[in-house]
């Protein structure tokens, strides 16, 4: 299966850690390709303001099914092709329930940076949602998640942030989708996490598979 995300337009672009990398409009697109027992893919995000692209990402994984669980092990390198900045990377372990009345997720991640020459912290993200079909073919997820950092990307340790998010999907025919998404991100310890804002993110984005 070959998968290809598209966000038309994004308000702004927050990283993984909360703050505001990009305060203004963006574009991203995700093609992922599935080779059964592997995933890969890329990911970027051009900044529509500047006309310049701020970080193109390279990634894969593993995914494993259990009876009970749904495990995947992730890598990705993320390079930023208009700064002197070095490649970052990040490995992690996702967590999802199965056949449950709500879709529970949990991520752990390790970062590097300067060239993957050094660490750069942890983070992890404890996640509750669920898909509701509103017809034949639209369903809308609301989710909630709940990030801690440890010293992530020279952050402070400790909870860092709330978020609350729904996307309005709408099947446009057996390749096609159109998707809505909004999300609100709220500071958890502004004291230790200053650069974390509340924050209201929305998008509209196209996917095409086949």
């Amino acid at each position: 299966m070959k998968d290809v995300d598209f966000f038309l337009i994004k308000n702004k672009y927050v990283g993984a850690g909360g703050e505001a990398i990009v305060d203004n409009a963006v574009t991203q697109t995700t093609a992922g390709i599935d080779f059964g027992k592997f995933s890969a893919g890329l990911w970027s995000n051009y900044d529509m303001k500047r006309g310049k692209l701020n970080e193109v990402d390279v990634f894969g994984g593993i995914p494993i099914e259990t009876k009970n669980v749904n495990l995947s092990i992730d890598a990705g390198i993320f390079a930023y092709p208009n700064s002197s900045y070095n490649e970052d990377g990040e490995v992690g372990l996702t967590l999802c329930s199965k056949d449950l009345p709500l879709d529970f997720s949990v991520y752990a991640g390790q970062a590097f940076t300067d060239g993957l020459s050094r660490s750069a912290g942890r983070i992890f993200k404890i996640g509750a949602g669920k898909t509701i079909a509103l017809g034949d073919n639209i369903n809308f997820t609301p989710k909630v998640s709940v990030t801690a950092q440890n010293r992530y990307f020279g952050n402070e340790i400790g909870f860092s942030h709330v978020n609350l998010e729904g996307c309005l999907s709408v099947s446009l025919g057996k390749n096609f989708g159109l998707s809505v998404h909004a999300g609100y991100q709220h500071p958890i310890d502004e004291k230790r996490f200053p650069n974390v804002e509340n924050t209201l993110i929305t998008g509209v984005g196209l996917n095409f598979n086949y």
